[in-house]
C-alpha cells in the first residue's frame, strides 16, 4: 500500500500540523505495510534545503495554473512511485484540487482537519469558516473524501456542523518515552537558574505561538490573582512571537512575573534529520514546571497538553469538548482542572489550588503520565495504518 501524505506548510516551520505530518512518515518507515512519501506541491521561488528521514517528494509549478501543475505531479507520483492513498493534512484550499482528480487517479482520499480549516470563533475572527464562501468550499472539500478523521472529538463535532460527514477520531500523539530521561530530567533542574527563577519558584508554564485564539492574554491576567496568593509564582511563556505580549505585560506591572524565552527551538537552526518533536529544550521546560496551562479559546488538538501530561503534569486547561479540553486527556479534578475559555478567575482559582496543594499536584501528575500512555506515536501510526487498508479494501 503506498500512501502520500500532502501538507501545505511543513518544517523548518514548526507547528502541530507539522509536527503531526513529521511523527507520521517517521511511524511508517518503521512498517512494512505501507510505502510511505510526504509529497509537497511549491512554486518555484521555493528553494528545499533540508534533507528528511524519510522520503520527500517536491514537485515545482512549471506550467500555468495550479491545477495543471498539481495534475501533472499526481500523474508522475502514479505512473513512477504508485498512488494508493493521499492523506491531506490541512484541508483547505488544497482539498479542492485532490477531491476533483482521485477519480481520474484512482486514489482514496483521507482529510485531516487541523483546526482553523473547520473551527471558527466569530468573536476573535478566527476560523477560514468566518468567510461564508469558504465554508461552502469546505463543505465540497469534506464530502468529497473516502474518509475524514478527526484529531479531537471536539473537531469530529466541527466537522459534523461544517461538513454534515461523520468521521474517525484518531488522536495527535506524543513520544512518551522521550520525557524519561534522566539526562533531561537533571538538566531541567537548572532551568529557572537559566531563566533568573529562584530555586523555589513556583514555574507556571503555557506553550504556543502567539496568537488572539491562544488566550495568553486571559492567562497573563490571571497570574495577578496567583501572584497575590503565591508570591513566588512566575508565569513562562514558551512560543513565536509572545514579544508582542510585552505592552499588556508591563501596563499590568508584571514585567517581573512572566517570562518569554522564545520560540524553542529556533526554526533557523532547526536540522529535520535529528528534529524530534517536542525538541529537548522543549522538554526542559515541561519537566521544569510545576503546572501547566491551556488558556485557549479553541484547538483542533491541544498537543502541547499531552506533552505537558507526558512529563508527568497537572493540567489546568479550558473546557472545550464536554468534560475534557481539545485533546481529550485532561479529565476535570482527576489529573488537571477545566476552566471556562476567557474565565480569568477561574484560571487564577485553579492554578493557585495545585500550586499551594503539592500533594494533589504530585497525584494529578502521575494520573497524566497514565493517560498519555494511549496517546504514543507508536500506536497513533498503527491506527492510521489500519484506516487505510479500510479504505483501500471498500
Amino acid at each position: 500500500m503506498r500512501v502520500a501524505l500532502v501538507t501545505s506548510s511543513f518544517l523548518p516551520h514548526i507547528g502541530g500540523k507539522e509536527i503531526v505530518v513529521h511523527n507520521l512518515m517517521k511511524q511508517y518507515q518503521k512498517n512494512d505495510n505501507v510505502k510511505s512519501v510526504l509529497l509537497r506541491f511549491a512554486g518555484m521561488r521555493y528553494r528545499l534545503r533540508h534533507s528528511f528521514p524519510y522520503p520527500y517528494h517536491l514537485y515545482p509549478s512549471i506550467l500555468p495554473g495550479q491545477n495543471t501543475n498539481i495534475s501533472l505531479s499526481l500523474f508522475l507520483e502514479k505512473i513512477l512511485w504508485g498512488l494508493d492513498v493521499v492523506h491531506l493534512h490541512g484541508i483547505y484550499p488544497l482539498g479542492l484540487v485532490l477531491g476533483q482528480f482521485k477519480t481520474k487517479f484512482n486514489y482514496k482520499l483521507v482529510l485531516t482537519p487541523h483546526g482553523d480549516d473547520v473551527q471558527k470563533v466569530p468573536e476573535i475572527g478566527f476560523g477560514l469558516g468566518v468567510n461564508a464562501t469558504v465554508e461552502e468550499k469546505l463543505q465540497y472539500i469534506l464530502g468529497s473524501a473516502d474518509a475524514v478523521t478527526a484529531v479531537s472529538p471536539l473537531i469530529a463535532q466541527d466537522i459534523v456542523k461544517v461538513g454534515n460527514v461523520s468521521s474517525v477520531l484518531i488522536p495527535n500523539g506524543v513520544n512518551v518515552s522521550r520525557f524519561n530521561s534522566p539526562e533531561l530530567k537533571r538538566q531541567a533542574e537548572a532551568l529557572k537558574s537559566r531563566l533568573g527563577l529562584g530555586r523555589n519558584t513556583k514555574l507556571v508554564l503555557a506553550v504556543g505561538g502567539n496568537r488572539a485564539v491562544k488566550g495568553f492574554d486571559v492567562l497573563i491576567k490571571a497570574m495577578i490573582k496567583v501572584r497575590e496568593n503565591v508570591s513566588d509564582a512566575r508565569l513562562v511563556i514558551v512560543g513565536r512571537g509572545c514579544e508582542k505580549l510585552m505592552p499588556l505585560i508591563r501596563s499590568l506591572n508584571m514585567d517581573h512575573d512572566v517570562v518569554l524565552p522564545g520560540s524553542v527551538p529556533d526554526e533557523l537552526t532547526l536540522d529535520p534529520i535529528t528534529f524530534d518533536a517536542p525538541d529537548d529544550e522543549l522538554i526542559r521546560y515541561y519537566l521544569a514546571a510545576d503546572v501547566f496551562v491551556m488558556s485557549s479559546y479553541s484547538e483542533a488538538f491541544g498537543l502541547v497538553t499531552i506533552e505537558a501530561m507526558a512529563a508527568g503534569k497537572s493540567v489546568v486547561a479550558t473546557r472545550l469538548a464536554g468534560d475534557r479540553d481539545a485533546s481529550g486527556g485532561v479529565i476535570d479534578g482527576y489529573n488537571g482542572f477545566l476552566v471556562e475559555p476567557g474565565n480569568v478567575d477561574q484560571m487564577a482559582e485553579k492554578i493557585i489550588v495545585l500550586l499551594k496543594n503539592d500533594a494533589m499536584r504530585e497525584k494529578m501528575g502521575r494520573k497524566s503520565r497514565e493517560i498519555v500512555q494511549t496517546f504514543d506515536w507508536s500506536e497513533v501510526g498503527k491506527k492510521y495504518v489500519r484506516l487505510y487498508r479500510d479504505v483501500c479494501n471498500k
